[in-house]
């Protein structure tokens, strides 16, 4: 019996003694900072995730605008648009406007096309550089 008091003895010394009290500490320790890393892992993937299905969501949308634009230019009627919008182009018995800026010319009343607002030469542009 007064061996098996000594095993009690000897379990409870090195249950309670200095070092295993450390290293429960240090257990306790590192277990706290790998969760609290762990947590914040969690939570940047998260927001990842949220700005991933947002992208998701908008090329799902651009894809269906797409596809759209792609059946309309399959008609002759969209590949007509298209080209219209691209090129000036006019069917047989249709005319052309011209629309020009009012800056760029002044029309003389005799039909010449000078321009009369900007005078060019060396004095008027040095006149020009100090309005």
């Amino acid at each position: 019996m007064a061996s098996y008091l000594k095993k009690q003895n000897l379990f409870k010394e090195i249950l309670f003694s200095r070092t295993t009290a450390l290293v429960v500490l240090f257990a306790v320790f590192f277990t706290g900072y790998g969760l609290v890393s762990l947590i914040g892992k969690s939570i940047n993937e998260a927001k990842a995730r949220k700005v991933a299905e947002a992208q998701a969501s908008e090329l799902s949308k651009k894809q269906t605008e797409l596809s759209e634009k792609l059946s309309v230019l399959n008609t002759a009627d969209g590949q007509e648009s298209a080209l219209r919008e691209q090129f000036p182009v006019v069917k047989e018995g249709e005319h052309v406007v011209v629309i020009t800026g009012s800056e760029d010319t002044t029309s003389n009343p005799d039909g010449s096309g000078a321009n009369q607002s900007k005078q060019s030469g060396f004095w008027n542009f040095v006149k020009s550089v100090f309005k």
